[in-house]
Protein backbone atom coordinates (compact mmCIF):
# COMPACT_ATOMS: atom_id res chain seq x y z
CA UNK A 1 0.00 0.00 0.00
CA UNK A 2 2.68 2.70 0.69
CA UNK A 3 4.58 2.15 -2.25
CA UNK A 4 1.37 2.72 -4.42
CA UNK A 5 1.24 5.59 -2.31
CA UNK A 6 4.93 6.95 -3.44
CA UNK A 7 4.39 5.83 -6.74
CA UNK A 8 0.94 7.74 -6.78
CA UNK A 9 2.77 11.15 -5.77
CA UNK A 10 6.39 10.50 -7.13
CA UNK A 11 6.29 7.71 -10.23
CA UNK A 12 7.88 4.74 -10.06
CA UNK A 13 11.10 6.02 -11.62
CA UNK A 14 13.15 7.49 -8.17
CA UNK A 15 15.93 9.83 -8.81
CA UNK A 16 17.90 11.35 -6.05
CA UNK A 17 19.51 14.64 -6.93
CA UNK A 18 22.70 16.06 -6.13
CA UNK A 19 24.34 19.75 -5.79
CA UNK A 20 25.83 20.98 -8.67
CA UNK A 21 28.87 22.39 -6.50
CA UNK A 22 29.92 18.98 -4.81
CA UNK A 23 29.73 17.15 -8.30
CA UNK A 24 31.93 20.33 -9.94
CA UNK A 25 34.66 19.72 -6.39
CA UNK A 26 34.46 16.09 -7.33
CA UNK A 27 35.37 16.62 -11.11
CA UNK A 28 37.66 19.05 -9.95
CA UNK A 29 39.97 16.42 -7.63
CA UNK A 30 39.82 14.13 -10.54
CA UNK A 31 41.44 16.20 -12.48
CA UNK A 32 43.97 17.33 -10.52
CA UNK A 33 47.45 15.84 -10.11
CA UNK A 34 47.60 13.41 -7.27
CA UNK A 35 44.14 13.31 -6.08
CA UNK A 36 43.52 10.49 -3.49
CA UNK A 37 40.76 7.95 -3.49
CA UNK A 38 40.33 9.09 -0.03
CA UNK A 39 40.31 13.30 -0.69
CA UNK A 40 37.45 12.28 -3.74
CA UNK A 41 35.58 9.38 -1.05
CA UNK A 42 35.32 12.32 1.61
CA UNK A 43 34.23 14.95 -1.28
CA UNK A 44 31.25 12.32 -2.15
CA UNK A 45 30.60 12.06 1.39
CA UNK A 46 29.37 15.83 1.15
CA UNK A 47 26.32 14.42 -0.81
CA UNK A 48 24.01 11.94 0.55
CA UNK A 49 22.42 11.22 -2.58
CA UNK A 50 25.87 10.86 -4.91
CA UNK A 51 27.05 8.26 -1.61
CA UNK A 52 24.02 6.41 -2.10
CA UNK A 53 24.55 6.38 -5.93
CA UNK A 54 28.50 5.20 -5.08
CA UNK A 55 27.28 2.61 -2.56
CA UNK A 56 24.93 1.50 -4.88
CA UNK A 57 27.52 0.72 -7.56
CA UNK A 58 30.31 -0.94 -5.76
CA UNK A 59 27.59 -2.88 -3.67
CA UNK A 60 26.44 -4.64 -6.98
CA UNK A 61 27.27 -7.55 -8.70
CA UNK A 62 29.42 -6.27 -11.04
CA UNK A 63 32.15 -5.68 -8.95
CA UNK A 64 31.66 -8.99 -6.91
CA UNK A 65 32.49 -8.16 -3.75
CA UNK A 66 32.59 -10.77 -0.61
CA UNK A 67 31.09 -8.23 1.82
CA UNK A 68 28.80 -4.83 1.40
CA UNK A 69 30.50 -1.44 1.63
CA UNK A 70 29.16 1.29 3.62
CA UNK A 71 32.38 3.47 3.23
CA UNK A 72 32.63 6.65 0.93
CA UNK A 73 36.01 6.22 0.79
CA UNK A 74 36.29 2.48 0.61
CA UNK A 75 33.89 2.58 -2.36
CA UNK A 76 35.70 5.30 -4.01
CA UNK A 77 39.18 2.81 -4.18
CA UNK A 78 36.62 0.29 -5.17
CA UNK A 79 35.37 2.06 -8.22
CA UNK A 80 38.33 3.87 -9.40
CA UNK A 81 38.70 7.03 -11.44
CA UNK A 82 36.73 5.58 -14.63
CA UNK A 83 33.83 4.44 -12.68
CA UNK A 84 33.67 7.61 -10.30
CA UNK A 85 33.56 9.39 -13.46
CA UNK A 86 30.71 7.28 -14.88
CA UNK A 87 29.00 7.87 -11.67
CA UNK A 88 28.95 11.58 -12.33
CA UNK A 89 27.93 11.48 -15.94
CA UNK A 90 24.87 9.82 -15.19
CA UNK A 91 24.02 11.72 -11.65
CA UNK A 92 20.88 13.99 -11.79
CA UNK A 93 21.42 17.15 -10.20
CA UNK A 94 19.20 20.04 -8.44
CA UNK A 95 18.43 22.24 -11.45
CA UNK A 96 15.59 24.83 -12.44
CA UNK A 97 13.63 27.63 -10.74
CA UNK A 98 13.70 25.62 -7.02
CA UNK A 99 17.36 24.24 -7.65
CA UNK A 100 18.25 26.22 -4.46
CA UNK A 101 15.14 26.06 -2.43
CA UNK A 102 11.43 27.16 -2.14
CA UNK A 103 10.33 30.55 -0.27
CA UNK A 104 12.00 30.40 2.32
CA UNK A 105 13.65 26.93 2.02
CA UNK A 106 16.97 26.27 1.40
CA UNK A 107 17.50 22.74 0.08
CA UNK A 108 21.00 22.97 1.19
CA UNK A 109 19.47 22.76 5.03
CA UNK A 110 18.82 18.87 3.56
CA UNK A 111 22.73 18.56 3.06
CA UNK A 112 23.71 20.49 6.48
CA UNK A 113 21.54 18.37 8.32
CA UNK A 114 22.39 14.89 6.80
CA UNK A 115 26.09 15.77 7.15
CA UNK A 116 25.99 17.03 10.63
CA UNK A 117 24.09 14.02 11.77
CA UNK A 118 26.16 11.54 10.04
CA UNK A 119 29.39 13.41 12.37
CA UNK A 120 27.24 13.30 15.81
CA UNK A 121 26.08 9.56 14.62
CA UNK A 122 29.92 8.57 14.51
CA UNK A 123 30.75 10.26 17.71
CA UNK A 124 27.40 9.20 19.55
CA UNK A 125 28.96 5.18 18.33
CA UNK A 126 32.32 6.25 20.16
CA UNK A 127 30.64 6.85 23.35
CA UNK A 128 27.87 5.26 23.75
CA UNK A 129 27.84 1.68 26.05
CA UNK A 130 25.22 0.40 24.41
CA UNK A 131 26.62 1.12 20.75
CA UNK A 132 27.35 -2.79 20.84
CA UNK A 133 30.13 -3.12 18.72
CA UNK A 134 28.83 -0.69 16.13
CA UNK A 135 31.54 0.56 14.01
CA UNK A 136 31.55 4.66 14.05
CA UNK A 137 31.92 4.73 10.16
CA UNK A 138 29.32 2.51 9.03
CA UNK A 139 27.08 4.83 11.33
CA UNK A 140 28.16 8.14 9.86
CA UNK A 141 26.80 6.51 6.65
CA UNK A 142 23.67 5.56 8.51
CA UNK A 143 23.26 8.91 9.96
CA UNK A 144 24.12 10.49 6.47
CA UNK A 145 21.38 8.56 4.45
CA UNK A 146 18.56 7.88 6.99
CA UNK A 147 16.46 11.10 5.78
CA UNK A 148 17.78 10.38 1.64
CA UNK A 149 13.66 10.08 0.70
CA UNK A 150 13.59 13.74 2.28
CA UNK A 151 16.21 14.80 -0.83
CA UNK A 152 13.58 12.75 -3.21
CA UNK A 153 10.51 14.47 -1.52
CA UNK A 154 11.24 17.94 -2.21
CA UNK A 155 12.27 16.86 -5.71
CA UNK A 156 9.72 15.62 -6.51
CA UNK A 157 6.75 17.28 -4.36
CA UNK A 158 8.30 20.70 -4.76
CA UNK A 159 5.98 23.12 -2.56
CA UNK A 160 3.69 20.72 -1.10
CA UNK A 161 6.32 18.93 0.56
CA UNK A 162 7.98 22.05 1.88
CA UNK A 163 4.60 23.41 3.65
CA UNK A 164 5.00 19.85 5.57
CA UNK A 165 8.41 20.70 6.76
CA UNK A 166 7.66 24.54 7.43
CA UNK A 167 4.50 23.13 9.46
CA UNK A 168 6.75 20.46 11.54
CA UNK A 169 9.35 23.02 12.26
CA UNK A 170 6.67 25.77 13.41
CA UNK A 171 4.99 23.15 15.56
CA UNK A 172 7.68 21.21 17.10
CA UNK A 173 5.92 17.56 15.73
CA UNK A 174 7.72 15.16 13.55
CA UNK A 175 7.88 15.45 9.90
CA UNK A 176 6.76 11.85 9.50
CA UNK A 177 3.69 12.23 11.37
CA UNK A 178 2.93 14.92 9.21
CA UNK A 179 3.79 13.34 6.09
CA UNK A 180 1.61 10.49 6.64
CA UNK A 181 -1.44 12.94 7.44
CA UNK A 182 -0.88 14.52 4.32
CA UNK A 183 0.93 11.99 1.61
CA UNK A 184 -0.06 8.71 3.36
CA UNK A 185 3.66 7.53 3.68
CA UNK A 186 6.95 9.12 5.12
CA UNK A 187 10.11 9.83 4.09
CA UNK A 188 11.39 6.83 6.16
CA UNK A 189 9.37 4.53 3.82
CA UNK A 190 10.52 6.02 0.64
CA UNK A 191 13.96 5.86 1.97
CA UNK A 192 13.75 2.46 3.39
CA UNK A 193 12.65 0.99 -0.01
CA UNK A 194 14.82 3.35 -2.41
CA UNK A 195 17.63 1.40 0.10
CA UNK A 196 16.09 -2.20 -0.76
CA UNK A 197 15.50 -1.39 -4.31
CA UNK A 198 18.86 0.09 -4.80
CA UNK A 199 20.31 -3.37 -2.81
CA UNK A 200 22.36 -1.44 -0.30
CA UNK A 201 23.64 -2.97 3.06
CA UNK A 202 21.19 -3.62 5.10
CA UNK A 203 22.12 -1.05 8.38
CA UNK A 204 21.46 1.11 5.47
CA UNK A 205 17.39 -0.11 4.90
CA UNK A 206 16.95 -0.29 8.75
CA UNK A 207 18.64 3.68 10.12
CA UNK A 208 16.41 4.82 6.93
CA UNK A 209 13.17 3.04 8.14
CA UNK A 210 13.43 2.69 11.79
CA UNK A 211 15.19 6.10 13.06
CA UNK A 212 12.12 7.98 13.91
CA UNK A 213 10.89 5.20 16.44
CA UNK A 214 8.12 3.64 13.84
CA UNK A 215 6.65 0.63 16.43
CA UNK A 216 9.11 1.58 18.89
CA UNK A 217 11.72 -0.46 16.91
CA UNK A 218 14.37 2.48 17.75
CA UNK A 219 13.88 1.57 21.57
CA UNK A 220 14.85 -2.35 20.61
CA UNK A 221 18.22 -1.89 18.15
CA UNK A 222 21.09 0.31 18.70
CA UNK A 223 21.40 1.07 15.51
CA UNK A 224 18.65 2.87 14.77
CA UNK A 225 18.34 4.91 18.32
CA UNK A 226 21.76 6.58 17.49
CA UNK A 227 20.69 7.95 14.51
CA UNK A 228 17.81 9.11 16.27
CA UNK A 229 19.09 10.39 18.69
CA UNK A 230 21.77 12.23 16.76
CA UNK A 231 19.23 13.61 14.49
CA UNK A 232 17.23 14.94 17.55
CA UNK A 233 20.90 16.47 18.55
CA UNK A 234 21.19 18.28 15.15
CA UNK A 235 17.30 19.60 15.57
CA UNK A 236 18.06 21.21 19.21
CA UNK A 237 21.74 23.31 17.08
CA UNK A 238 19.36 23.71 14.37
CA UNK A 239 16.78 25.57 16.58
CA UNK A 240 19.54 26.65 19.10
CA UNK A 241 17.99 25.52 21.94
CA UNK A 242 18.06 21.76 24.17
CA UNK A 243 14.63 22.35 25.29
CA UNK A 244 13.10 20.08 22.85
CA UNK A 245 15.58 17.35 23.61
CA UNK A 246 14.13 15.41 26.10
CA UNK A 247 10.77 15.56 24.80
CA UNK A 248 11.34 15.01 21.46
CA UNK A 249 13.38 11.73 22.30
CA UNK A 250 12.14 8.14 23.77
CA UNK A 251 13.55 8.04 26.97
CA UNK A 252 13.97 4.11 26.20
CA UNK A 253 16.25 5.03 23.44
CA UNK A 254 18.50 6.69 25.72
CA UNK A 255 18.40 3.89 28.23
CA UNK A 256 19.11 1.50 25.24
CA UNK A 257 22.19 3.75 24.14
CA UNK A 258 23.45 3.61 28.45
CA UNK A 259 24.94 7.20 27.45
CA UNK A 260 25.24 10.07 30.22
CA UNK A 261 23.18 13.24 29.57
CA UNK A 262 26.11 15.48 30.22
CA UNK A 263 28.00 13.55 27.10
CA UNK A 264 25.01 14.15 24.95
CA UNK A 265 25.36 17.85 26.01
CA UNK A 266 29.08 17.79 25.17
CA UNK A 267 28.86 16.35 21.98
CA UNK A 268 25.86 18.58 20.94
CA UNK A 269 27.90 21.95 21.83
CA UNK A 270 31.06 20.59 19.55
CA UNK A 271 28.83 19.34 16.86
CA UNK A 272 27.74 23.03 16.91
CA UNK A 273 30.88 24.58 16.31
CA UNK A 274 30.84 22.44 12.79
CA UNK A 275 31.33 24.29 10.06
CA UNK A 276 29.67 23.23 6.63
CA UNK A 277 30.10 24.92 3.70
CA UNK A 278 28.00 23.80 0.24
Amino acid sequence: MKQAEIEKHLGAQLNVPSLPKVIERIRDLLGGPGASMVEVGRAVAQDPPLTARLLRSVNSPHYGLAEPILSPEHAASVAGFRGLENLLLRAPVFSGPISLGLGRFDVRTLWRHSILTARVAAELTRVAAGANGLEPDDMHVCGLLADIGHFVMFDRMGEAWVDVYERAEAEDVGIDVLEREVFGFTHNDLGAMMAKRWALPETIVRATRFHDNENGLAELDALPAIVLVADRIVHCIERGSWKSFQDRTPAACLERLDVEPTELEALGARAAETKIVL
